[in-house]
């Protein structure tokens, strides 16, 4: 005689409590990922219009102050001038109105913070070139 156990009660929530850390895994990722490309691509709006405004007004004594006024302006002011203006180079300036701005290793917040060092980028960088005829 045999006896079987039919009391299966609670099965679906062990079995959802397994998934649900590999879930959440891809989920932030997904939400995190999307975070980092919606701020790379503003940083890199921001860092062109920047750099139109170093070339269009190439006359003026302090392009770097241009810049960073312009950059500030496009980013509606999530952004602190100080904070552009320390990662903000221009590489070159010359009599064709030309210019070169490069945004090195500009500090990324994460927004979920559920991620280690190191699989999410810590610095975003960029570089925008423009010449004026």
């Amino acid at each position: 005689m045999k006896i079987r156990l039919t009391c299966e009660k609670g099965v679906s929530a062990i079995e959802f409590a397994l998934v649900l850390p590999l879930l959440m895994t891809f989920l932030l990722g997904i939400v995190e990922y999307g975070w980092f490309f919606k701020t790379k691509i503003a940083l890199d709006n921001a860092l062109a219009s920047a750099t139109r405004a170093v070339v269009k007004e190439s006359g003026y004594e302090s392009p770097k102050e241009i810049a960073v006024l312009a950059m500030a302006q496009a980013l509606d002011g999530e952004v602190e001038s100080a904070t552009i203006e320390s990662y903000l180079s221009i590489d070159q300036l010359s009599d064709p109105a030309r210019a070169k701005l490069d945004l090195a290793n500009f500090p990324y917040q994460t927004l979920t913070g559920y991620f280690p060092a190191g699989m999410i980028p810590s610095g975003i960088s960029s570089t925008s070139v423009a010449v004026y005829p």
